[in-house]
């Protein structure tokens, strides 16, 4: 076959392929040919899950999903239990004994049933003695019967005791009992029932005489020659009476006799002695008056002056100079109050003086080495128009304020060597991803350190989220302001913690600056008067207010740790320039700081080699919270829901 031959026959065969649907599989742009592969591979992309049964008119999607649906609504495999077990209502296997299977008629035995089983059957006829083969019946059947055969309490019987016995009096009888007679000893020591005569019956041991004999000697009657020997003397008042006057002796070295007055004595007469016991009644003038009185003669009206000083002390200025708090000042509260009126007392009074004088110290003007000299204050520019002038209203123009809820926290050069201003509240999100510090809304939670600092730096410039240095210098601001502190004595007790007791379990929206406000949400009670763990306010040294600088949420810092500071302990047990203390602690401590509640101050979570700094305390960590809490070992990429942050601003 020559070679058009071939390519003929070839032609052919590929276009007779063509025809049967042979064709070789495109790879692009084409329908796939139908194989089990393929089919088994195909996804079931649009499935739904449906607990309806499947019927005819369903694809194989829908089958698929209500199978599954069905399935999903079955009720799990039970697995095997053992022969003694049963099936509880609890879907769990339990051993099937007496334990569990409540008393029907059939009782189980216990001792009250059986103490209560009648003793029906019981005879009472056979005394013979018990023995161990005897059911409960015939012992107790045989017991009786033994005691019914015993001896009656009336039938005598002759006893004989040798040696030194002891015998229950009960069992004694000596003798048939009639009158007259009496218990006998012979002289052979036996006890019989003998006569007594007239003589033995008058006479008792260590009497020397018939007692009749002596009684009847005895005085019927009290005379008036009759002595009575007497340790004190009732007098009634009325026949029968309940209550009595007594005349008592007191102890004497020798007899003391007084002979009472002839007469009753005349009206405002007292009675007096001569000194050898006869009494007698006189009056007022005619006694002896007073030589003097502390040293005073004459008529005398005594005055402080001329007391000496007891347990009640005497005013003096150096005693008011040097009294305590508690004893002068108690009640004293320097909390934001209206202009002193009429009705005040010293100490309301001067509350509201410091009151007055804290709020204007919180906008005093503070200039370095500035003295005022011809109108004008050193260290102020010089007004550069005609209109203006140095006085108050000018260099007012010149200071920058706090931005609006913003505080200002005085410096403290330990950490912070100028003035700065403080978000009131924890910062809270305006919907619009902007951090603002209002008293409404929960606080911006779940959110991590980078993002928390992004938020504070983009309220513009001198923003940024608060510093380690900058909550010292506000914590240990707030611990040296007595107010703070439960007794309102500085360093006594305990500092309040807010929000911090799982009650409700979640952060808390912040509230206004009045007393009645100060634990809002917590479910407790604090006011000006009534001190509580929870408030959720703190005051500073100059009268601001700040919210939820303890508790609520934990605060993220912009420092990292990344040093070894030693183990975790409350922060009132570090002192004596403990790096923990100077870096996070507080300067001053409270008179048991290593009791609960520790001061009040918070818990150091140290041991951790590096991490990022969190602040303050959640609204469920209990005790552990304070001012001073901190905690060195989280990431900067952590998130949660007790976790927010609080701005700061650098005029």
């Amino acid at each position: 076959m020559n070679q058009k031959t071939l390519f003929f026959f070839f032609s052919l065969l590929i276009f007779l392929v063509s025809l049967t649907g042979c064709t070789p599989e495109k790879t692009t742009n084409e329908k796939l040919h139908y194989t089990d592969s393929r089919t088994q591979a195909v996804t079931v992309n649009g499935f739904s899950l449906n607990a309806t049964p499947i019927t005819t008119s369903d694809n194989l999607l829908s089958a698929f999903g209500k199978a599954q649906g069905q399935i999903n609504n079955k009720e799990l495999t039970i697995t095997a239990g053992t022969s003694s077990q049963y099936y509880r209502g609890d879907k769990s296997w339990k051993t099937l004994d007496s334990s569990v299977v409540a008393e029907g008629t059939k009782l189980y035995f216990t001792n009250a049933n059986t103490l209560a089983v009648p003793m029906t059957g019981m005879v009472t006829t056979d005394a013979t003695p018990i023995t161990s083969s005897d059911t409960i019946l015939q012992a107790v059947g045989r017991s009786q019967a033994q005691l019914n055969n015993k001896l009656s309490s009336g039938t005598f019987v002759d006893w004989s005791v040798t040696g030194l016995q002891t015998i229950d009096p009960s069992r004694l009888t000596i003798g048939v009992a009639s009158a007259s007679k009496s218990t006998m000893i012979s002289t052979t020591g036996l006890i019989t029932a003998g006569t007594a005569s007239s003589t033995e019956m008058g006479y008792l041991s260590g009497v020397t005489s018939n007692i009749q004999t002596q009684l009847n000697a005895m005085q019927t009657t009290v005379t008036k020659t009759t002595t009575l020997n007497l340790a004190k003397a009732r007098v009634y008042g009325t026949a029968n009476a309940t209550y009595y006057v007594q005349l008592d002796v007191p102890t004497l070295s020798s007899n003391l006799s007084f002979i009472l007055p002839s007469s009753a004595g005349a009206n405002n007469e007292i009675l007096k002695t001569d000194g050898s016991g006869n009494l007698s009644f006189d009056s007022m003038a005619n006694l002896e008056p007073v030589a003097s009185v502390n040293t005073f003669t004459g008529t005398v009206v005594l005055t402080t002056t001329d007391v000496a000083e007891g347990t009640n002390l005497y005013y003096t200025t150096a005693r008011v100079g040097t009294a305590t708090r508690a004893a002068i000042m108690a009640g004293f509260l320097a909390t934001p109050s209206p202009a002193i009126t009429s009705s005040d007392s010293i100490i309301s009074a001067l509350g509201k003086l410091q009151a007055q004088i804290n709020s204007l110290e919180s906008t005093k003007l503070a200039l370095t080495g500035g003295t005022l000299t011809s109108g004008t204050i050193a260290g102020v520019p010089t007004p550069s128009a005609s209109t203006q002038v140095a006085n108050k209203a000018y260099v007012d123009s010149l200071v920058k304020t706090c931005p609006t809820n913003f505080i200002l926290v005085p410096k403290n050069t330990t950490y912070a060597n100028r003035d700065f201003c403080v978000m009131k509240y924890e910062a809270k999100d305006d919907g619009y991803g902007t951090a603002t510090s209002t008293s409404t809304g929960t606080p911006w939670v779940n959110i991590d350190r980078p993002t928390a600092r992004a938020a504070c730096q983009a309220l513009g410039g001198g923003y940024d989220l608060i510093s380690t240095d900058q909550w010292q210098t506000i914590a240990r601001n707030i611990a040296g302001v007595a107010t703070n502190w439960s007794n309102g004595i500085l360093l006594d007790d305990q500092l309040n913690r807010g929000h911090t007791d799982s009650n409700p379990n979640s952060s808390l929206a912040a509230s206004s600056d009045d007393v009645n406000g100060n634990c809002s949400g917590t479910n407790q009670t604090c006011d000006s008067s009534t001190w509580d763990s929870q408030r959720r306010t703190h005051v500073l040294s100059n009268g601001n207010i700040i919210w939820d600088f303890a508790g609520n949420v934990w605060e993220w810092q912009t420092n990292d740790n990344n040093v070894v500071n030693g183990a975790d302990d409350y922060m009132a047990n570090f002192s004596g320039g403990d790096i923990r203390q100077t870096r996070y602690g507080a300067s001053a401590f409270c008179a048991t700081p290593g009791s609960s509640p520790y001061c009040g101050m918070g818990f150091g979570n140290f041991n951790y080699n590096a991490g990022t700094v969190i602040r303050g305390g959640a609204y469920n960590i209990g005790v552990q919270a304070g001012i001073f809490n901190v905690h060195l070992g989280l990431a900067t990429t952590y998130t949660g829901a007790s976790t927010g942050f609080r701005c700061v601003y650098v005029p």
